[in-house]
């Protein structure tokens, strides 16, 4: 003997069936979809009801609902089997990841970020490289001070003048200048590179959120009885 039942489902997900009068039919689950009876969405949860008609024979069945949103609370479902003898035994939900076609602004957006990564590794490469530049000089000022100091003055390892000393020690000074003025200036390009890499991460963000989209599945399991 067969029954023809209407099942509702909703989120909360509160499911409940109304009796369809039909002919019977093979002793084959049909799902015939319809349109949802009503959708509402308010914060960040979904109250969403279903209906389905379906035939089913006599004895356990499952009826599954498809595409139901993601933001709904799982711990929410409900069943109900209305019009027709039987129990509902229990209801199954499985959470689905849709990845959506990358678009060619993502793929813009991507290989400016690693470009700017590029520039910032290299910036940074630059920097390190000043900063051992500015210890070797450093070095070489502590080696002519100290030379300086133990010759009283009279010249540097027995032979540079007090001319080539000071000589020595204006270009030490230029160039730990230079190298100063460098480092602020990568400093500052680094810092723009960082800049405008968050920014278009910031931009991607947005756009990475659109390409997942998350859904349930539903499988109501139902036990009929004549």
């Amino acid at each position: 003997m067969m029954r023809t039942s209407s099942l509702i489902i909703g989120c909360w997900l509160l499911l409940w069936a109304l009796p369809v009068i039909g002919a019977p039919s093979a002793e084959v689950t049909v799902l015939k979809y319809v349109s949802p009876d009503a959708v509402t969405v308010f914060e960040d949860r979904a109250r969403v009801h279903r209906r389905q008609v379906v035939d089913v024979a006599v004895g356990s069945s499952e009826v599954l609902f498809f595409e139901l949103p993601g933001s709904l609370d799982p711990s929410s479902v409900r069943a109900r089997l209305i019009g027709v003898p039987g129990l509902v035994l229990g209801v199954r939900l499985e959470r689905n990841v849709h990845l959506e076609d990358v678009t060619e602004e993502m793929r813009l957006l991507v290989a400016a970020i690693h470009e700017l990564s590029d520039q910032g590794r290299t910036n940074s490469f630059q920097v390190e490289e000043l900063d051992r530049r500015k210890i070797i000089i450093l070095r070489l000022a502590k080696i002519l001070e100290d030379s300086f100091s133990t010759s009283g003055g009279k010249g540097l390892l027995g032979g540079s003048t007090s001319a080539q000393i000071i000589g020595a020690q204006q270009w030490i000074a230029d160039r730990l200048l230079e190298l100063n003025l460098e480092k602020d200036r990568l400093r500052l390009q680094g810092e723009s590179i960082e800049k405008n890499r968050q920014d278009l991460v910031t931009d991607l963000e947005p756009l990475q959120g659109q390409r997942r989209r998350t859904t349930w599945s539903a499988t109501v399991l139902i036990q009929t009885q004549e």
